[in-house]
């Protein structure tokens, strides 16, 4: 047995928290012999859920909904209840059945809302289920939204019913909409030692912080090893509950005892759910910079050498000691002396010595 209900009321923009009631909604019969209930509910003032082919499907215009959803609970009022059965929430992509002419809509048995029991002691209460994942991954497409309600008996001995549109409480899509946010890092760049320990990189929410947010964070980039080598970092999601603006992702260094140059780490926002959106600073580098490092002292040695005109070329060595790390420049120039350049007594122009990594010795050639 199915049922549809409708009903048309004016569209008007709401913010804030707004309740809905359905423009539309049905009863029918789902079993194979599409025997349709419909003409027999439409108009009724409460729907039966029965055996587990007895459903009722609902749709409600949200397209004046101004500002993001930051969550919406589908509430319906239970009249009556014969022993309980569960009920089970399906949306639908059928967005315009009629009440005139009901039939049979089909709900998207993948998209299952939610479900919860009903039993003796509920009647004359309101039963919630949350839909705001669902409202909010319709809205921007659709300018309604349809549910299908079943129940799981199929005895037809366990059953409840829950008023229609047309009863004295008729279901509610209760509405909240606001500014959830952007979420971006801020800054972009940090720098820590290895002997630091950890670092944070902060996420902020700006332009509003309202309703329930979450993100999620993945290291997607970088120099630097991460599984506990050089740094750790799991992915995960940030939860910022409402007018939460700030949070914090750890990574975790690893302070070694090998020289090594500075790495990066580069760690990326991703999947902003509860209306909030990505800002353009998406992306955060860590700077892990190396306290290892021994780049040791450069100096001439011997600092005199003597050379007579015929050698053709005499060789000044610059050593480096007390340690080794890392590549090191020293730049070189002709600062006096009695003898004359350029090609008279001798030729040396300004330079610079590059030393690698480990590399302890270079020279300087006079001509």
């Amino acid at each position: 047995m199915a049922m549809i209900f409708t009903c048309i009321t004016p569209v008007q923009s709401f913010a804030g928290t707004s309740t809905l009631n359905p423009e539309a909604d049905i009863g029918y019969d789902s079993s194979p012999s599409a025997y349709n209930m419909g003409d027999l509910y439409a108009g009724s003032d409460t729907v039966t859920m029965t055996l587990d082919w007895m459903k009722s499907a609902m749709r409600f215009d949200i397209s004046g909904a101004s500002g993001s959803v930051t969550s919406a609970t589908l509430r319906i009022y239970i009249s009556s209840v014969v022993n309980g059965s569960a009920l089970n929430v399906y949306g639908s992509e059928n967005l315009t059945f009629s009440e005139g002419s009901p039939s049979a809509i089909s709900e998207d048995t993948n998209v299952d809302v939610g479900s919860l029991s009903v039993v003796l002691g509920d009647e004359n209460n309101w039963k919630e289920i949350d839909v705001t994942s669902y409202v909010q991954s319709k809205i921007s497409s659709d300018s309604k939204v349809s549910f299908v309600i079943e129940g799981d008996d199929t005895t037809g001995e366990n059953y409840f019913v829950f008023d229609s549109r047309d009863g004295g409480n008729p279901p509610q899509l209760v509405i909240e909409t606001g500014a959830p946010g952007t979420l971006q890092f801020d800054p972009t760049t940090a720098s820590a030692g290895e002997g630091a320990g950890t670092q944070d990189l902060t996420v902020t929410r700006t332009g509003g912080s309202d309703g329930a947010v979450t993100v999620d964070y993945a290291v997607t980039g970088g120099t630097a090893t991460g599984s506990g080598t050089d740094f750790t970092l799991a992915s995960g999601t940030l939860n910022f509950a409402d007018s939460e603006t700030s949070k914090t992702i750890t990574v975790s260094i690893v302070d070694d005892a090998t020289y090594e140059s500075d790495e990066t780490v580069e760690v990326t926002l991703s999947n902003a759910t509860g209306g909030a959106s990505l800002g353009a600073d998406k992306v955060a580098t860590l700077t892990i910079t190396d306290d290892d490092a021994v780049p040791g002292t450069l100096q001439f040695d011997p600092t005199t050498v003597s050379a007579g005109e015929g050698a053709g070329t005499q060789d000044l060595t610059v050593t480096r000691t007390g340690g080794s790390d890392g590549a090191v420049t020293v730049d070189y120039a002709v600062t006096g002396g009695t003898a004359t350049g350029s090609g008279t007594d001798f030729t040396l122009a300004s330079g610079t010595l590059n030393f690698a990594n480990t590399e302890t010795s270079k020279t300087i050639t006079v001509p």
